[in-house]
Formats: C-alpha cells, sequence, structure tokens
C-alpha cells in the first residue's frame, strides 16, 4: 500500500509538471474529462445491457475523442482535429443505423432492420436519432474546417470562428437527449418497448455532460485570441535601438512569441 501511494504521488507530480508546460488551451482538457465521462457512462450502460449494438463502438469512438483532446492539449498538434473528426462521422453513420434498424442484435435476429419502428412508438426516438446524426455530421465538418482554416476569423481577443459554430452544434445536444429523455418517459412506459431507469437517467445526465462541452467551446473560443498568447523580450530589437533612446517603449521590448500565422500552434488548439 505505501508503494502504491508513493507511485501515485510521483504520477501527480509529473502530471502537474506536464500540464504546467502544455502547449494547447486548457479548455482542451476540460473536454477530455468530459468526453471521458461520456465513455464511462457508456460503459455503465453496456454493463446494464443497453444498446449493446451501438453503445459497443460508441465506447470506441468516445475514446478516441477523448485521447485526441489530451493530446493536443499537452502536445499543440492540430492534426487531432482531423482525428477527432473520424469519430464524428462514425457516431453519425451509428446514429442513422440506430434510426433505420433500430436495435436488433446480429446474433438474435442476424443483420435484419426492424423497420416496424417508424410506424410504432418508436418514431419519435428515431427521428431524434436523425437530429442526432446531422448533428454529429456538423461535428465532424466544423473540425475538418477547424483543420483547413485555422486562422480564420482569430482576432486578439476572439479563436477561430469554428468554436462559435461548434458550441452551438454540441448545444443542440441537450435538447436532442432531454426530448429523448421525456419520450422515454411518456411515449414508451408501459410498452413492449419501454426503456430502463439506467437509460434514461443516462439521457439526462449526458444532457449536462453535453452543456459543459458546449461551455468550454464557447469558453475557449473567447480565450484563444491572438491577444492572449505568450510574449517575449525582444532583445534584438531593444539592442538596435538602445534603452536610453527616446524612440524606445515597452512594446518595442515585447513582441509576440507567435504571430498570428502561427497561431494555430496554441491558440486556436
Amino acid at each position: 500500500m505505501p508503494a502504491f501511494l508513493f507511485g501515485i504521488a510521483v504520477y501527480c507530480v509529473a502530471f502537474k509538471r506536464r500540464w504546467s508546460e502544455r502547449r494547447g488551451h486548457i479548455q482542451l482538457g476540460v473536454r477530455g474529462l468530459v468526453t471521458t465521462a461520456q465513455a464511462v457512462l457508456t460503459i455503465v450502460l453496456v454493463v446494464g445491457d443497453v444498446d449493446m449494438v451501438h453503445n459497443l463502438p460508441l465506447i470506441f469512438f468516445l475514446a478516441v475523442s477523448a485521447a485526441s483532446l489530451f493530446v493536443q492539449c499537452f502536445g499543440g498538434d492540430p492534426r487531432m482535429f482531423v482525428v477527432r473528426s473520424i469519430p464524428s462521422f462514425f457516431t453519425c453513420c451509428l446514429m442513422l443505423h440506430n434510426a433505420v434498424c433500430g436495435r436488433p442484435l446480429p446474433w438474435d435476429h442476424g443483420f435484419n432492420c426492424f423497420y416496424g419502428g417508424w410506424v410504432e412508438n418508436l418514431w419519435f426516438c428515431r427521428l431524434l436519432h436523425v437530429i442526432d446524426a446531422i448533428r454529429y455530421c456538423f461535428d465532424g465538418l466544423s473540425l475538418v474546417l477547424h483543420y483547413l482554416l485555422p486562422h480564420r476569423g482569430v482576432s486578439e481577443t476572439r479563436g477561430n470562428e469554428q468554436f462559435w459554430y461548434r458550441a452551438r452544434v454540441r448545444v443542440a445536444g441537450v435538447g436532442i437527449h432531454l426530448c429523448r429523455g421525456f419520450a422515454n418517459i411518456e411515449i414508451l412506459t408501459g410498452t413492449p418497448n419501454q426503456r430502463s431507469h439506467l437509460e434514461i437517467t443516462s439521457n439526462f445526465v449526458r444532457c449536462l455532460l453535453v452543456l459543459a462541452a458546449a461551455t468550454s467551446l464557447h469558453r475557449q473560443w473567447l480565450t484563444s485570441g491572438t491577444r492572449s498568447l505568450p510574449t517575449q523580450s525582444a532583445t534584438s530589437t531593444a539592442g538596435s535601438k538602445g534603452f536610453n533612446d527616446e524612440s524606445s517603449s515597452k512594446d518595442d521590448l515585447r513582441e509576440p512569441l507567435f504571430s498570428v500565422t502561427r497561431a494555430s500552434e496554441r491558440c486556436v488548439c
């Protein structure tokens, strides 16, 4: 036990040092934690035997997204935008499959789809899956555009415009999960398709997690402008003008460490 506690202490010290040396925005780490919480919640659903067909691959997609967020937070690698877009597009396909086929288990029903859900009491839930698929598609497109246009909309006080768009796309998920939770209660209760209390609870918990992710994106948009970048002393400029020169000033002695053309290395991540 003492060795275990010592190992935890060493890890915490190393993590703290690594955290202080990160190259990406702090909100990337926040969203990494939120996405990890989403993955844990999905694991709980799988343990509770809730929609195994879609939740099992969803765990993998969430794990990839969380890992890419942490990698970008510590390393500042903008290629993680593309990495995160891939799970978004796959999740879009997953939602469309859920909308069209429902939840038939391959080992029970083969790969046959249950189309009757569109004419039974499941039609509203399936419509929500279609809307959710569109949301994930827009999220993936936003991530790709963020990578291709890293300086689009960047100013002294605001970050890349895709943060703003993606925050709105994410917050739409709050309404989707709210509607899904209330639909499970009001429409499906007492029917053969009744959902478990665990699944209904997870819908409302996801509302909080999605809201946290959307808030983090909006916060990063507000705080990742070029003005927030670190600065360094321009010693060469000071040496050429001289400290006693009347034309020199404090503004001449400090210049941005990253120019606007290199903003993707820090402020737009």
